[in-house]
């Protein structure tokens, strides 16, 4: 009995060895990971190809936007979303070259999006986990243009509805799949309300060095037209997903060019998407102004 019960205390002791060991592991792999991302953020080689690449993704807008004016005054074709954007660029005189610039450039943006992620400065934990899925989500996107341009500089060549809608329909029929889409809609929708607050706050100054004099008003009014266009955007996409989800149709789930040429179809359509393909451009621009006067 005097064995059994000093035999006790000693298990619980290495246990909670055990637990303090682990968490000190664990907190050291953080610091390492930190301290790995803070050198990253400063080398002034990623800083330039994040620069580039925030330029790049305006290029992508500015296209996109093109792409849905042309649909909406039915003076040309094309995907108004990214494999759209590629193909057209892959058309142009030196396609090929800024192809691999993009390429380059966006998987800089991905891997600074890393950084990021990483060096979240959050005390309180639900917005430290909330700024981390932001950054992660941005790292996602940024990663899949890269690749997207990879494929097209390749002489490949993507499309971006058919791969949404493949999966869209994989998931549509298997268990537990419609609550997987309908929760990519919602966090779709939930990013385009975000754009919409920044754009209305015009919140977006504080990722910019913001001039003075007349240059600053420009850029609040290309910066809010430009969130505000971004926003509305995600959020029909999102809609879409969520009506894949509830209805079973997965072609409704088909990313950002059938969801905007959809709005052709209801009353004032054409005008509200060459607006809309107008607001992406601005957007575009915006992305240019950030690629020059952005905080790193």
């Amino acid at each position: 009995m005097i064995h059994g019960q000093a035999s006790a205390p000693d298990a619980s002791g290495t246990r909670a060895k055990h637990g303090r060991g682990m968490r000190g592991a664990a907190e050291t792999a953080d610091d390492d990971a930190k301290e790995a991302a803070s050198v990253a953020e400063g080398s002034p080689i990623l800083r330039l190809a994040t620069r580039i690449g925030l330029a790049m993704l305006g290029v992508v807008h500015v296209v996109i936007g093109g792409i849905a004016i042309s649909a909406a005054t039915h003076s040309g074709g094309g995907e108004a979303d990214q494999s759209g954007a590629m193909s057209q660029i892959a058309r142009t005189l030196g396609g090929d070259i800024l192809l691999w610039l993009m390429f380059i450039a966006l998987g800089g943006l991905a891997f600074w999006q890393v950084a990021q992620f990483v060096l979240v400065h959050e005390r309180i934990a639900v917005k430290r986990w909330g700024r981390r899925i932001s950054e992660g989500g941005k790292c996602i996107a940024y990663a899949v243009l890269a690749v997207s341009a990879l494929v097209f500089a390749l002489g490949g060549r993507q499309n971006s509805q058919h791969t949404l809608e493949t999966t869209s329909r994989w998931l549509l029929g298997a268990p537990g799949g419609a609550i997987v889409v309908f929760i990519v809609g919602g966090t779709v929708v939930g990013v385009g309300i975000g754009f919409l607050v920044i754009g209305v706050r015009a919140s977006f100054r504080k990722l910019l060095r913001m001039p003075s004099g007349g240059w600053r008003f420009v850029v609040i009014v290309v910066g809010v037209i430009g969130y505000v266009a971004k926003g509305i955007a995600l959020g029909v996409v999102g809609v879409f997903f969520l009506i894949a989800a509830v209805t079973g149709n997965a072609h409704a789930a088909g990313g950002m060019d059938p969801a905007l040429k959809l709005m052709r179809h209801v009353p004032f359509g054409n005008t509200t998407l060459a607006l809309l393909g107008c607001g992406l451009i601005v957007y575009g621009l915006f992305c240019g102004i950030r690629a020059v006067r952005g905080k790193l």
